[in-house]
């Protein structure tokens, strides 16, 4: 676990995310989940890299039933993302597909630079 990782007890946890001890015990015994509004915090004390952040999410929101909780407000604001979305799923189409998408989308970050 990582807060064991970084020598961090429950406590001092706690301490650093403003909760009591007895929250995050629940929240790591999966009794309770951490409000999305303490994610941002956690990756901050947790000290989760760049790298490991869309991991975080993705735990938090298979705990969640499926609801990503760094997704859900875009794709909320984002009608096309919605349309998009439901394309892709009504098509079936493969992730070699959304590959190609995502390798788009990098390329053309690196164009813009």
């Amino acid at each position: 676990m990582r807060r064991e990782a970084l020598g961090k007890t429950v406590r001092g946890f706690a301490d650093d995310l403003d909760v009591t001890p007895a929250y995050i015990s629940d929240i790591e015994h999966g009794n309770r989940r951490a409000p999305e509004n303490y994610l941002v915090r956690m990756i901050e004390v947790l000290q989760i890299d760049s790298d490991e952040v869309d991991y975080f999410y993705d735990l938090a929101g298979k705990d969640r039933r499926d609801v990503f909780p760094d997704l859900t407000p875009y794709i909320g604001e984002k009608p096309i993302a919605r349309a998009a979305l439901r394309k892709a799923r009504d098509h079936n189409i493969p992730d070699s597909q959304w590959q190609d998408f995502m390798d788009r989308i990098d390329k053309t970050d690196k164009e813009d630079m």
